[in-house]
């Protein structure tokens, strides 16, 4: 392995350029030297071609009655999402209300808060808005809030299920 490299130096080391004063047979008789010259650019290499971008054709429908209104979006003839909104049924993401703490959970880093609807909204800490020094973790939740506080609140989640709507202050 040590014999390989000092061939490979020698071979560098061998490698003749042309000189421009030459005249122009012996130039073409020459092989031509792949030694890279300092005012020779390499070319940057070609990015593959973008892929055709398809294009799609999409439609929404609307169908509303007295008790629900549907909604389907169509891609290319097929549908991809169906949404229904039955009349009694009611969205509260975006609804501002003045709630108040009715417990603070330290374990779950969260805090119930009364806002007039049939279950309470889960207020976690990360939603407080309070920050500590520095950009740190802020102050742990039991500090900031207490039962029975008044506080700001906006629905950013409707209920599902058995829990309540998710809050942020």
């Amino acid at each position: 392995m040590s014999d390989a490299l000092p061939r490979k130096r020698e071979k560098a080391a061998d490698v003749a350029r042309i000189d421009p004063a030459q005249d122009v047979a012996s130039t073409k008789s020459a092989a031509p030297s792949r030694a890279p010259d300092a005012t020779r650019r390499r070319r940057p290499a070609r990015r593959r071609p973008r892929k055709p971008v398809r294009e799609v054709e999409r439609l929404m429908l609307v169908h509303g009655t007295s008790e629900a209104m549907q909604i389907a979006i169509l891609e290319n003839a097929a549908i991809v999402e169906h949404y229904v909104a039955h009349a009694e049924a009611r969205s509260l993401v975006g609804n501002i209300y003045l709630g108040k703490v009715q417990n603070v959970l330290p374990g779950m880093d969260a805090s119930f808060v009364e806002i007039g609807e049939a279950r309470n909204g889960v207020l976690y800490a990360s939603e407080v808005g309070i920050e500590g020094e520095d950009g740190d973790e802020g102050p742990r939740i039991e500090t900031v809030l207490k039962p029975g506080q008044p506080i700001l609140v906006q629905v950013t989640k409707d209920p599902m299920g058995s829990k309540g709507p998710r809050l942020t202050a």
